[in-house]
C-alpha cells in the first residue's frame, strides 16, 4: 500500500472532505495534519521534510489500523452481553464507566483530533464535540500538562552589582476540556479491571461460568499454561484452575471470610488510588 492510499483511507475515517486520488499527496498530508493538529514543520526546526512526512504517515497508519472505533463519539452506555464479563481492556469497545467531555477551543495550537494512547491503543478525541470516553482515557487527558518557564533577573538588595536569575514556572492543561459528568447509564459500571475483579472477589465471583473465567484470565493476561489448563480437562477442573490462577496473580487470599474480603478490596483500592468502598 502506498502512502497515498493509506493517507486517503485515514482522511475518510477522520471525516476529511474534498480529497481524492487526484489530490496532491502533500495536500492530503496537510489536511490530515490539520485535522489531528500535527505540526507541519520539523520539531524545533531540526527535522527535515522527510521526517515530518514520515510522522504524518505514521499517524495516518494508526488511524487506518484502528479505524472509526478509535475516534471518540457520543456512545452512551455500552454494557457487556449476558454471561460475559465487561470488556475493560484497551482493545475493542469499552464496557465500563465512561466520562462525557467536550474539548474546548483555545484558538492557540488546538489539536483538532488529539490522539491519546492507552497501553498502545489510540483514542482520537475531536475538539468542540460532546463525546463519551473510557474512564482510563479521562485520567490520561487530565495528566496532560504543559510547562512554561520565564526567567527574570532581580537585583541583589544587598549588592546592586549582583543579579539573581529567578525561574517562574507555570503549568497548564495541554488539552482543556469541559467535564460533563459520568456518561448516563454507566454510573454503576467499573472504572478499571481492578475495580471489577475486586468487586467480584468480594462476592466470590457469583454465577461465573467457564467462559467468564477464561475471559477474566485473558483480561489479566494469564495464559492457559500459567493457569495449568491442558486439553481434555473438564469444566469444573478448569474453573478451579483459573480461579486459583487469578487469586495467585493478583495476590488476593482464597477462602477468606466476607469481612476479610472487604478489607482486601479496600487495601487494593488504596494501592491504585481509589477510595475505600462501603460494604
Amino acid at each position: 500500500m502506498s502512502n497515498m492510499k493509506e493517507l486517503l483511507k485515514a482522511a475518510k475515517i477522520l471525516g476529511i472532505r474534498g480529497v481524492n486520488n487526484q489530490t496532491p499527496e502533500d495536500e492530503v498530508r496537510r489536511k490530515v495534519n490539520e485535522k489531528l493538529g500535527n505540526p507541519e514543520t520539523g520539531i524545533a526546526g531540526f527535522d527535515g521534510q522527510a521526517e515530518v512526512d514520515a510522522r504524518t504517515d505514521a499517524f495516518a497508519a494508526t488511524v487506518v489500523k484502528h479505524g472509526e472505533e478509535a475516534i471518540a463519539s457520543q456512545t452512551g452506555a455500552v454494557t457487556a452481553r449476558a454471561n460475559n464479563i465487561p470488556n475493560l481492556s484497551p482493545t475493542g469497545q469499552w464496557e465500563g464507566k465512561r466520562a462525557r467531555i467536550r474539548r474546548v477551543k483555545t484558538g492557540h495550537n488546538d489539536m483538532n483530533g488529539a490522539i491519546f494512547n492507552w497501553n498502545g491503543w489510540p483514542c482520537i478525541v475531536p475538539i468542540d464535540e460532546d463525546v463519551d470516553i473510557a474512564w482510563p482515557i479521562l485520567g490520561i487527558i487530565q495528566q496532560c500538562t504543559g510547562m512554561q518557564m520565564e526567567i527574570t533577573q532581580d537585583e541583589d538588595p544587598r549588592d546592586a552589582a549582583r543579579v539573581h536569575n529567578t525561574k517562574h514556572i507555570t503549568y497548564y492543561d495541554k488539552y482543556p476540556f469541559q467535564y460533563k459528568g459520568v456518561t448516563p447509564g454507566t454510573e454503576h459500571l467499573p472504572e478499571s479491571p481492578w475495580e471489577y475483579t475486586l468487586d467480584m472477589y468480594v462476592e466470590e465471583f457469583p454465577k461465573y461460568t467457564v467462559r467468564m473465567w477464561r475471559q477474566l484470565c485473558v483480561l489479566w493476561e494469564i495464559s492457559d499454561k500459567q493457569a495449568g489448563v491442558v486439553p481434555g480437562i473438564g469444566p469444573e477442573e478448569e474453573m478451579k484452575l483459573r480461579n486459583n490462577a487469578i487469586h495467585f496473580a493478583l495476590n488476593i487470599p482464597q477462602g477468606a471470610d466476607r469481612p476479610m474480603r472487604f478489607r482486601v478490596r479496600n487495601e487494593k483500592r488504596g494501592d491504585i488510588g481509589m477510595e475505600a468502598k462501603a460494604a
